[in-house]
């Protein structure tokens, strides 16, 4: 029932991004490393959240030897889609303004400490950088972990932010992937 409300009446438009994003998990799984990259920079293009994902790619190939030689074929098939579906988007006056002034994309700075002096310490994008690091600092990162922490950068966006409820499709992907493992925990929560 939720992603039915989420996905007919108040958020239409976010399927296809985490769509295009899985797409692209889809074609990592199977080793085809430019169409990975490709399909994430058409996730990107269909919805800028979907930047987030990008950190954990990077640090995925990163972290593994044998894949770190593909990483260049990822890069190709990234550059390709972001050359053909984005970069227009930056010659434009216009869609830079729309991006610069969205209400959604400030929400992130909402949650956040003042500890005087006009410093202020913002809860989201900290737990985020945390997240990126602790990614960095695994010396393997797998498949299902880096599926897992991407999963919950979007599950903290989304709890911590006064999200669209649009926004909480990007989560239940993730959910399902985590409820098919079959354990007595996942059983139990």
């Amino acid at each position: 029932p939720i992603s039915l409300l989420c996905i007919y009446f108040l958020g239409l438009n976010d399927i296809l991004p985490i769509l295009l994003l899985f797409v692209a998990f889809y074609f990592l799984r199977k080793n085809h490393f430019l169409y990975s990259g490709l399909f994430l920079a058409t996730s990107i293009s269909a919805k800028l959240s979907m930047i987030i994902a990008i950190p954990f790619f990077v640090i995925y190939f990163y972290n593994n030897r044998n894949l770190r030689s593909y990483f260049i074929q990822f890069c190709k098939g990234f550059a390709i889609s972001f050359v053909i579906l984005i970069v227009p988007y930056l010659f434009s006056n216009e869609a830079l303004f729309m991006l610069s002034e969205n209400s959604e994309m400030q929400k992130i700075f909402q949650l956040k400490f003042s500890i005087g002096n006009n410093i202020n310490i913002y809860i989201i994008p900290l737990i985020y950088i945390l997240l990126v690091y602790f990614n960095a600092t695994l010396k393997r990162i797998n498949f299902d972990l880096l599926i897992a922490n991407i999963g919950l950068s979007f599950l903290l966006i989304v709890l911590f932010t006064q999200s669209p409820p649009g926004w909480l499709i990007w989560c239940l992907p993730f959910f399902a992937i985590y409820q098919q493992k079959k354990d007595s925990l996942t059983i139990l929560m």
